[in-house]
């Protein structure tokens, strides 16, 4: 996937890791997933061996996961 895909995504609601914060919608992470969205569609991107949306890289991995998905 082209990296102008997720890349919006990280931009609106994260600010690029600057806010990471829940969102009032109870988004998470990186990529603002909402908890039981990451259960199913979160990976290990980097390997470390923890599904973590606030790893950058498994979170940009994952929302790839989820938008090649939908």
């Amino acid at each position: 996937m082209p990296w102008q895909v997720p890349a919006p995504i990280n931009e609106i609601g994260p600010d690029y890791g600057r806010n990471l914060s829940v969102s009032s919608a109870g988004a998470i992470g990186w990529m603002q997933f909402l908890p039981e969205t990451w259960k199913e569609y979160g990976v290990d991107a980097n390997g470390d061996g923890l599904k973590d949306p606030y790893n950058p890289v498994d979170a940009i991995f994952g929302a790839a996961r989820y938008l090649h998905a939908a």
